[in-house]
Formats: structure tokens, C-alpha cells, sequence
């Protein structure tokens, strides 16, 4: 700034807007710089210094004042944070629609010695940051939960309702509108800040270079870091984009969607920390520093070569437009298959013969499990429904299709889960009386046909019960009682006579066949 009052009128009055604020912060940005590239190892020289450079920006504000007309002067706004320059509704659109370079960490990368300033270490580890998040995500989405299928279906469901398909629609256009300004944000600014084009000087980095600037000085200045920006970009469109198809309700959906969100923004929000002053004096003044940088709007006003290669990005509408058809047209593709029953037909394949999909979308994830064919392992036990039931009662299956929860809760007897599997119909068909006894399948049967344990309904004392039946008993009324069958000389090798040596009770369990074929008219 030139000291001469003459001088100091002439060029900056005619460029200022009827206040002196731009030239304060303007000498403030410089007094910084001036600052920060001296060695200030000691700390009173360094007090003195700071106290020797205010005492000059107040000499110059006076100077100022005196200069400019003062009925052309305006007071000046009052002083604010950082913070408060950006509005709250640009944030997610400010990479769309600006034509600033974007407020993240990105840039901040470019305006830093590469390898050497902890500016682009700390760009770099935003980047890192954001990769360890979104690969796992996608891994588990993809590789993880599809791992049981034999065909890609993204392990979305067969079927969702209108309601979460409205959800899925919306949330591809919030998609695309928060998460495709790094798309275009590094295309745009590798657009702008070709090789060929006086970037160094555009980024006020001309010092810290070489004059002409070489390839590699481009590669890592310009290319790495909009690279990094465009794959942090497109990995979290196809991120966001898979969570969305394979969302099957909306609150699930709006969480999943959010928590992508923040991943997003952490270059963003990593950019607000350091211009802010959180991760140190030098970092925040590279942020304060990148904000002054290159504006589009601006310089096609005051430089035409400015403005006609800002103009040059004339795609952006096209890329945007590209990236909302491939999601859109991907997220359709789905749907015809879900709605079709092609994407059922592939995630259960063991299924789709025993079990229609008409019947399957209206009862599948409906939290309720049924019986029979739904409750096995190639219908995934009911899409999940049966897992806790299965736990419960592991062998327990049934042959219809019943809500099998409601049934075994109903104390109703049903003969189809009239096992010991199912515990009898939760002790619908036979009686806790009897399956809670150490006696009560234990090999021995203890009650007489058609009496206590001994029916149908209890398995004929589950097992215990039935060779008994088989063996001696004519018919339902005539059996062998169970006092000689169970008795000492029942099967002792020597033959009784009486009752235990009639049909019924099979000839004293064969003791009595010798006898009986060498004397058949002698009478027991």
C-alpha cells in the first residue's frame, strides 16, 4: 500500500464501494502474512512487533478516513466470526451453484506445499478419513450381506411398500443434490485450472513455485487433490445410492442416508475447524487465506480473460443431469424387478416353488412367523420373521400355513404341532401334568391304552407308549395290562400260564410258543 497520501487516494477510492472495511482487512491479510513469515523465536520481540503493527493499521485507518469524502462513507458492518460469513442455507449448495472454489479441504490442499505444509497433511487425512468409513460401508453392503446369494441382487428386498419407494425417490434427488458438488466441483476446477492456464497465479501461489510452473507441480497442486475430491464424490453417490435401493423401511432409510451425509461433509466441516482456529494459528490462516482466492463472479467483471474461462465450464447442467439419469434409471431398474418378482425368484430360489410371491409379499417381514413351507431355510425361515420363534422352538415347523405364535398361545389343540417338538401345542394337546414328569419318555409306558399319557395327542407318552399298543393290544379295549407286561415274569424264559399266556399278551412275550407248539390242545 502506498504510503504517499496522493497516491493512496488515486488507486483506492475509485475501486472502493463507499467504505473503508475492504482496505482494513485488506492491510490486516497483508500485516499477516508479514507475520507469519518471520521467525519470531523471541517472545517479547514478538509482543512488540504485534503491538508496532497495530498502532500502523490505526495510523492507516486514520489516514484512510481523512481521504475519503465522508458523506460517502458507510459505517462498517459490524465485526463477525468466521463462522457467520457462510449462510446456513448455502452449505450443502454451495459446491452446486457457486462459482467460488469450495470451502473444503480439498482446496485447501491446493494452495499448500505438497508433502511438506501440515495444510495438506491435514487434507490428506480428511480423505483417509472419509475412505475408512465408505469402504467398509460398501464392503459390508455389497460383499457381506449378499454373501449367501447366488445371484446379485444387492440384498435388496423382494418387495417395499408405496410409501418407501415415495422415500427412496426423494432421497436419490437430496442424494444428488448434497453429494454431487464434489462431482462437479473437480471437474470444474480441473476445467478451470488446466495446465495451460495461469493457475499458480490464480491461486496467488506464484511464489512458491516454479516460473513456468511444471507438470508435476500441476499433478500435485491441481490433479491429486480433484481427483481425491471426484472418487470421495462418486463413492458416496453409489454408497448412498445402495443403501437406498436396499432400504425396506423409511426410518432405517432416513438414518442410514443421514449418517452418509455427515460422512460427506467432514472435508467441509474439517475446512470450517481450521478456518475457525480449532487445529491451529497456521491452518487457519491457509483457510482464511483460500477464502480470498479466485471468484468466477468477480473476475468476469473486472478481467474478460477471467471471465471467459469461468465460462468455460458449460457442462455443469449435463453432468448433473447424467448423474441424476443413472440413479434414477438404476433405482427404476430395480423396482420393474421387484415388482415382477424377479428379485424374489433370485434371493430365494429353494422358495419360489413351494411358496407364491403374491403370498410371500403380503406375509413376508411382517414380524409374524407361520408354519410349513415359509419356516425353512431356502425362504430364509420367512425373510426373518421365524428367528426368534426358531430359537424358541427349534424342530417345531407345523404343516399349514399358520401364523404358528398366535397358535401355540391360543389353547386350542392343534394336531399338526402335537409334538414334542412343539411341546405338544404349548401343552394345548397334552397336559404339563404329564410332559413335566421324569417318567414321561422315558422308555416305560405307565398308563393303559387310551388313558392318561397314552393318546395321540401326547405321542402315546412320547414313545414310551407305543410298541406297548402295537404289540399288546387287539384293539383300543383289549389290551395285555400293563402289570404283566412290565411285570418280573413277563419274557423270563419260563412260560406262565393264565392270562399272560393268551394272544393278547403275545404268550407270556413268547416265553409259551415251546410249549404251545408241543402241547396245542393243553390249556394254559
Amino acid at each position: 500500500i502506498p504510503r504517499d497520501e496522493e497516491a493512496v487516494g488515486e488507486q483506492l477510492v475509485p475501486t472502493m464501494s463507499t467504505t473503508t472495511t475492504e482496505i482494513v482487512e485488506l492491510v490486516q491479510r497483508e500485516v499477516a502474512a508479514s507475520l507469519l513469515s518471520q521467525d519470531w523465536s523471541n517472545e517479547k520481540k514478538f509482543i512488540s512487533k504485534l503491538e508496532d503493527q497495530r498502532h500502523e493499521i490505526r495510523q492507516l485507518r486514520s489516514e484512510m478516513n481523512s481521504l475519503i469524502p465522508q458523506n460517502n462513507i458507510n459505517p462498517p458492518p459490524p465485526a463477525t466470526t468466521h463462522r457467520n460469513n457462510r449462510p446456513i442455507s448455502n452449505m450443502f449448495t454451495n459446491r452446486i451453484l457457486s462459482d467460488n472454489f469450495s470451502d473444503d479441504t480439498f482446496s485447501l490442499m491446493m494452495i499448500s506445499t505438497p508433502y511438506k505444509k501440515p495444510s495438506w497433511w491435514y487434507g490428506f487425512a480428511i480423505f483417509v478419513f472419509q475412505m475408512a468409513l465408505l469402504v467398509p460401508i460398501l464392503y459390508n453392503q455389497l460383499l457381506v450381506q449378499s454373501s449367501g446369494s447366488s445371484t446379485p441382487t444387492l440384498n435388496m428386498p423382494f418387495y417395499v411398500g408405496p410409501e418407501v419407494r415415495l422415500a427412496q425417490f426423494m432421497s436419490i434427488i437430496f442424494c444428488v443434490a448434497m453429494l454431487a458438488g464434489d462431482v462437479l466441483v473437480s471437474i470444474k476446477t480441473l476445467t478451470m485450472l488446466w495446465k495451460t492456464t495461469p493457475w499458480h497465479e490464480i491461486l496467488d501461489i506464484a511464489g512458491d513455485i516454479t516460473e513456468p510452473p511444471s507438470t508435476s507441480e500441476w499433478v500435485s497442486h491441481i490433479l491429486v487433490p480433484n481427483l481425491m475430491r471426484f472418487v470421495e464424490g462418486i463413492l458416496g453417490l453409489f454408497v448412498s445410492f445402495v443403501v437406498i435401493v436396499q432400504s425396506d423401511n423409511i426410518i432405517s432409510l432416513l438414518r442410514d442416508f443421514a449418517a452418509l451425509m455427515i460422512i460427506s461433509e467432514v472435508d467441509n466441516l474439517g475446512f470450517r475447524l481450521a478456518a475457525d482456529g480449532y487445529v491451529g494459528n497456521e491452518l487457519q490462516y491457509e483457510a482464511l487465506k483460500m477464502k480470498d482466492r479466485f471468484d468466477c463472479t468477480l473476475s468476469s467483471a473486472t478481467s474478460p480473460d477471467e471471465g471467459r474461462k469461468c465460462n468455460r465450464f458449460i457442462f455443469r447442467p449435463l453432468i448433473l443431469a447424467t448423474i441424476l439419469s443413472c440413479m434414477f434409471g438404476g433405482w427404476s431398474y430395480f423396482v420393474v424387478q421387484q415388482v415382477r418378482g424377479k428379485i424374489y425368484s433370485q434371493r430365494f430360489p429353494g422358495c419360489v416353488d413351494t411358496v407364491p410371491f403374491e403370498f410371500a409379499k403380503k406375509h413376508f417381514g411382517d414380524g409374524k412367523c407361520f408354519g410349513g413351507n415359509m419356516n425353512t431355510l431356502g425362504c430364509e425361515f420367512e425373510g426373518g420373521d421365524c428367528i426368534n420363534f426358531n430359537l424358541e422352538y427349534p424342530l417345531c415347523r407345523g404343516d399349514d400355513l399358520l401364523d404358528v405364535e398366535i397358535e401355540l398361545a391360543n389353547d386350542v389343540c392343534n394336531m399338526a404341532f402335537a409334538t414334542e417338538a412343539c411341546r405338544f401345542d404349548n401343552n394345548a394337546c397334552c397336559s404339563s401334568e404329564y410332559t413335566d414328569t421324569d417318567t414321561f419318555g422315558n422308555g416305560v409306558c405307565d398308563f393303559d391304552k387310551d388313558s392318561g399319557a397314552n393318546i395321540q395327542k401326547c405321542e402315546y407318552e412320547n414313545g414310551d407308549c407305543l410298541q406297548y399298543n402295537n404289540m399288546y393290544c387287539l384293539d383300543e379295549n383289549d389290551c395285555c395290562p400293563l402289570s404283566i407286561v412290565y411285570g418280573n415274569s413277563f419274557q423270563n424264559s419260563i412260560c406262565n400260564g393264565g392270562l399272560s399266556a393268551t394272544s393278547k399278551c403275545d404268550f407270556d412275550g413268547t416265553d409259551c410258543n415251546n410249549f404251545s407248539n408241543a402241547h396245542p390242545t393243553c390249556p394254559f
